[in-house]
């Protein structure tokens, strides 16, 4: 660990503080995450993150029949 921590809004809350990260983890495969789809939540201390409603994934175009 750096030691470094992330400051900015909870979006939880909307306070600015020291912010944690609590990952979400999906069963998609996408081109945007490294294994399984992820979304993450910025929070502060006093926040109990919940699930994002949505998230955003990308996905590998498919070329079409000519």
């Amino acid at each position: 660990m750096s030691g470094s921590a992330e400051f900015g809004k909870c979006e939880c809350c909307g306070k600015e503080s020291t912010l944690a990260r609590k990952y979400f983890y999906y069963s998609i495969k996408c081109n945007c995450c490294v294994g399984k789809h992820f979304a993450f939540v910025r929070h502060c201390e006093t926040c109990v993150p919940k699930k994002p409603d949505k998230v955003r994934i990308i996905l590998e175009g498919i070329e079409p029949d000519v």
